[in-house]
């Protein structure tokens, strides 16, 4: 048993030396006075001679004698001590030696540690502290990777505080430790976040990396203007957030803040994920103090705003330019800073005539601009040459429709020319429209195994084909007017990270055969070849 701090008649006889006495008024008495004969007791230190005077007052007063069997029982042995100090020096918090013997330094860990468990900080090794050391002591004898929780301190945890302080979870001190606040803290963000278990409050490999990711993901966020409708729910809703946004409560403070709900926080959050990039919690209609971090996130970005996280009457009118009113995907123009439904569209359509080698997530960033202007450009096409209206967009969607129906060529078959249709499946390499389908999936097959198809050599004209028959001759090259690349049936691959051996053993499952013994880069359409 350890001493019980709520039990402190006798305060100057502390379990540990140089323990402050606290609680007593200047002047007054701190502890019974000693009958006649008998010396008081000393402030300070339990020492041998305090111990002894404290036995012959106990001879004479019952109330003593208690006391006196209760302190031998609750002081801890040197040994136990030891143990503690162990135990916050695995946990770290730095108690000094370990060595049994109680000093300043293991009073102020101890009190850290009960600070960090919500406990009494009285720096005593009461039971309810000696009952979370051992709890902390039996998470950490887990040796789990990455595994930390309440009770803990180091660099580590103070990491993951300006990580968690940085995607709006936690508002507390980045002290590297690890208290109940923080845990609650924990919860939240795996509340969030979906695969991680939300009802616990330590931090695993798992966890710690998605919230890493997170956090590089925010970072690597740009803010951007989202494109939305003009109609009936969207003007009711700006006109219900302005007034939610304006209106002045009895304590002063304007418009919403922490502890606010409703349809409106959800509408603000949504423009806030534009302002600032994306928005790391869910878009609920919880004003908490995530969304109040992101507030005052925005507001130190904006010259003249209040960094005080509400969303008052100046920060709306702010904030709601991160969403702009539209009739349509062009109307007003799609621009740089843009992230859009409409501007993904645009991507995929850029990306069907090779001019766009980006992700399609509508953010009209660098790469997407670029393709506009090459495509603008090559199609002499006029208007802003980084951005997208509606000539610009009809004119790409009619290249698209051009580059989809392929163009008319001159084929061969045994000699007879005949008129095919092939279209362009790679930067300038043209395989027969009948074809195209097939040959598209068998490289988005090969592309998901790990394996890229290029090719080499796609439809040839009559002069391409004349042009390698007399540079390789017969046997090596087919006959012009004969060959099954002149009807764009025939396709020649390049061997990269084993595309030959992939096409030998999947090519078949979608059409394509290798026809030419000796030739493992050469496969026909069908039964063409």
């Amino acid at each position: 048993m350890v001493f019980d701090a709520r039990f402190d008649p006798l305060r100057p006889l502390s379990l540990f030396p140089f323990a402050p006495t606290t609680g007593a008024a200047p002047g007054a008495p701190t502890s019974t006075p000693a009958p006649l004969g008998v010396p008081a007791a000393p402030r300070g230190p339990v020492t041998a001679e305090g111990q002894r005077i404290a036995r012959a007052r106990a001879d004479n007063d019952p109330t003593q004698q208690q006391l006196m069997r209760r302190i031998r029982a609750a002081a801890p042995s040197r040994s136990e001590l030891r143990k503690i100090e162990q135990q916050l020096k695995r946990f770290g918090f730095g108690p000094g030696k370990r060595d049994g013997v109680s000093t300043a330094a293991t009073r102020r860990a101890l009190t850290r540690f009960q600070r960090a468990m919500d406990l009494p900080a009285n720096g005593e090794p009461t039971d309810d502290t000696v009952r979370a050391l051992n709890a902390v002591d039996r998470r950490v004898a887990k040796k789990k990777p990455g595994l930390v929780g309440p009770g803990q301190r180091g660099k580590g945890i103070q990491t993951l505080q300006k990580r968690m302080a940085y995607l709006g979870y936690w508002n507390g001190p980045r002290d590297g430790v690890y208290s109940q606040d923080f845990a609650k803290a924990v919860k939240a963000f795996r509340a969030d976040h979906k695969g991680l278990q939300n009802d616990i409050g330590v931090m695993t490999r798992s966890s710690r990396r998605v919230l890493a990711r997170e956090v590089r993901a925010q970072k690597k966020a740009r803010p951007f203007r989202a494109r939305v409708k003009n109609t009936d729910a969207h003007k009711r809703a700006e006109r219900r957030t302005l007034k939610a946004a304006s209106r002045r409560h009895p304590d002063g403070t304007q418009g919403l803040g922490r502890g606010s709900k409703g349809a409106s926080v959800a509408y603000a959050k949504r423009h806030l994920a534009a302002a600032l990039g994306r928005y790391p919690g869910p878009i609920d209609q919880r004003f908490d103090g995530q969304m109040e971090n992101m507030v005052k996130r925005f507001q130190r970005s904006k010259p003249g705003l209040e960094v005080n996280g509400r969303l008052d009457r100046k920060t709306w009118l702010q904030l709601r330019k991160s969403r702009m009113e539209a009739k349509d995907g062009t109307n007003p123009p799609q621009r740089y800073g843009e992230e859009s439904g409409a501007v993904k569209n645009t991507q995929k359509l850029l990306k069907k005539l090779g001019l766009y080698r980006g992700a399609l997530d509508g953010e009209f960033g660098p790469g997407t601009r670029d393709a506009v202007v090459r495509f603008k450009k090559r199609h002499d096409v006029g208007g802003a040459r980084g951005q997208i209206g509606e000539n610009a967009l009809k004119r790409l969607k009619a290249a698209v429709k051009r580059k989809s129906r392929g163009k008319v060529a001159t084929g061969y078959a045994n000699g007879v020319p005949r008129k095919i249709r092939v279209v362009q499946v790679e930067p300038g390499k043209y395989i027969n429209a009948s074809a195209a389908g097939s040959y598209r999936r068998m490289k988005a097959a090969a592309k998901r195994d790990g394996v890229t198809l290029r090719i080499n050599s796609g439809f040839r004209t009559m002069a391409e084909q004349r042009e390698l028959y007399n540079r390789y001759g017969p046997g090596r090259a087919a006959v012009p007017g004969y060959s099954n690349h002149q009807m764009g049936v025939a396709v020649d691959f390049h061997n990269i990270g084993g595309a030959w051996s992939w096409l030998a053993r999947n090519a078949a499952r979608f059409g394509w055969n290798g026809t030419v013994p000796g030739e493992p880069w050469h496969y026909a359409h069908r039964t063409t070849g």
